[in-house]
């Protein structure tokens, strides 16, 4: 392998490396961000006693929505030339992968070109990408994990009407008042025992 091919090579696999990275944070930031959305929507359930298909509908969307969001943030590569950059300025090389990455993609009869291309394939050969892009985990994957236990915390709330979508419940279609639910009662008596008449079955 010329020392062209292993510059270009090591620049590839900087690229996949911090292509990585920079995906893992930007799924993080993502679902940080979209997850803030169902906690906001249980937080007006415990007002607004949403219906389960509204729940539903809304939910699906937003689910939708994340799924092709976090899509197009994965999407993309860095230009080689910007990872050269990067790499030089984090192990101090005054720029010598850019340039030796520039006559590469300009090739010209030079023994002095031959000679920088030379000496950064073998200060490239020396660098470690685990050392100079180290995998973190993000900070906002912290703030994912707590949203998602207040969306938990929300559901089990111990008030008489939060229904708990974790569960599958949510708000019926209409609510009946005590006074509707005691004359449905007496009606479905009369009907099962039409002798008692009219006669209170209370």
């Amino acid at each position: 392998m010329s020392d062209r091919e292993l510059i270009i090579h090591f620049l590839e696999k900087a690229e996949k490396r911090l292509r990585s990275n920079k995906r893992f944070n930007d799924i993080a930031v993502t679902l940080a961000i979209a997850f803030a959305f169902p906690v906001v929507f249980k937080f007006l359930d415990l007002f607004f006693l949403f219906r389960g298909r509204t729940v539903v509908t809304v939910l699906g969307l937003w689910a939708i929505a994340t799924i092709v969001w976090v899509g197009v943030k994965l999407r993309g590569k860095s230009p080689l030339n910007q990872v050269a950059g990067n790499i030089d300025s984090k192990a101090r090389l005054n720029d010598q992968l850019k340039t030796a990455y520039w006559f590469i993609q300009n090739p010209r009869e030079s023994q002095w070109v031959d000679a920088q291309i030379r000496h950064t394939a073998n200060a490239a050969g020396k660098l470690r990408l685990d050392t100079l892009f180290p995998r973190r985990f993000p900070r906002a994957s912290y703030l994912v994990g707590g949203l998602l236990f207040l969306m938990v915390f929300l559901n089990f709330i111990p008030v008489s009407l939060n229904y708990n979508w974790l569960a599958g419940h949510a708000a019926p279609p209409f609510r009946l008042t005590d006074e509707e639910r005691r004359r449905i009662f007496e009606e479905n008596v009369r009907k099962a025992y039409p002798r008692l008449g009219s006669a209170s079955v209370l």
